[in-house]
């Protein structure tokens, strides 16, 4: 195994996997090296093998709630049904970290449209834990694709009391507040305040906040303004980004006829859709380094291994920078502070 491990770490791919399939045939009942090939083939996207092996682990120990939330991670939104239902019996086997597993849960059933159950799964996380900034975000999308735009307004000023520095946040409430299809909901005034902070806490270097800016001046009654910046959003070309196919244009001829716009429903161009994720990423962390190493650092030994780690082994791969695969404290905490 060991050999095994040395070899993945140098990048000799072929002596990792015979290494880890030796260790096997001469211990089949040892999940470390079933843990080390099953990761193997999911940082080559081996996915099958993975969920293989993980479905092996979890046969010799049915407790084992990580192994349950990588063969999740591994049926991925291909199988969403059966990555629900891992997640499922990692909330029983390891109540402690539920509010993660909710969360997960939360994501996969945004990603299917499946609004309802996204807002419950991602209630019961907020109610393990009411600190998650990130669920509130992705709450207050579950309820915006519902046209609950109530809920939406008052997750995101939730968030807004958690991150008060987080530009989209401020961003995204004043879209809604320009551009909502419920005539009580809207508030031309408010969202241009909002707008303005996202532009400010930005020091106006985001492009993206001007077409926030423009449909608040434009609620507002202020067509020159808003006409100003949607035309400095369309030269920036960040409209293209994100794949929601934005009509900049026929936007402006409204605000050029002194109309306001009306969003079919409130979306805007997010961080996730500009970095145009291929996973419907898991809630990130917001715990210091020694809360995250009590979570999950389960051997005890200071770091966080492949098989501790809660998220995805693209995730893992990105945060260790040594590649010695282990996340140190230094490591660990470039990952927390960042999220």
């Amino acid at each position: 195994l060991q050999r095994g491990i040395k070899a993945e770490r140098i990048g000799d791919n072929i002596v990792a996997l015979d290494s880890y399939n030796e260790a096997i045939r001469l211990n089949p009942d040892d999940t470390k090296a079933y843990w080390r090939r099953a990761m193997f083939y999911e940082a080559h996207r081996d996915y099958d093998k993975a969920i293989a092996d993980y479905s092996t682990i979890v046969r010799l120990d049915p407790k084992d709630a990580d192994a349950y939330v990588q063969r999740a991670c591994s049926y991925g939104r291909e199988n969403i049904s059966k990555a629900l239902a891992d997640y499922g019996k990692a909330i029983r086997v390891d109540p402690a970290r539920a509010k993660f597993f909710h969360g997960h849960r939360g994501d996969l059933y945004l990603y299917k449209g499946d609004y309802e159950e996204a807002s419950k799964e991602f209630s019961e996380s907020l109610r393990l834990d009411p600190n998650q900034s990130s669920v509130f975000r992705k709450r207050a999308k579950a309820y915006m694709a519902s046209r609950a735009y109530e809920k939406a307004i008052v997750d995101f000023r939730a968030e807004i009391m958690l991150r008060p520095t987080e530009v989209s946040l401020y961003r995204e409430l004043a879209w809604m507040l320009a551009t909502s299809s419920k005539p009580g909901l809207r508030n031309g005034q408010m969202a241009v305040e909002y707008a303005r902070k996202a532009c400010e806490l930005d020091e106006w270097k985001d492009p993206v906040n001007f077409y926030a800016l423009a449909a608040a001046y434009a609620e507002a009654g202020d067509f020159e303004q808003a006409v100003q910046y949607e035309k400095k959003f369309l030269e920036s070309n960040v409209s293209e980004v994100g794949g929601l196919n934005l009509d900049i244009r026929e936007r402006l001829k409204l605000y050029e006829a002194h109309k306001p716009y009306r969003a079919p429903w409130s979306a805007i161009v997010s961080q996730e859709d500009r970095d145009k994720a291929d996973y419907v990423k898991p809630p990130k962390w917001t715990e210091p380094v020694g809360t995250y190493l009590e979570k999950h650092d389960t051997d005890r030994d200071g770091v966080i291994i492949r098989r501790e780690f809660p998220g995805s082994a693209a995730d893992f791969k990105k945060w260790d920078k040594n590649n010695d695969g282990k996340l140190n404290k230094e490591e660990l905490n470039l990952m927390l502070s960042e999220h």
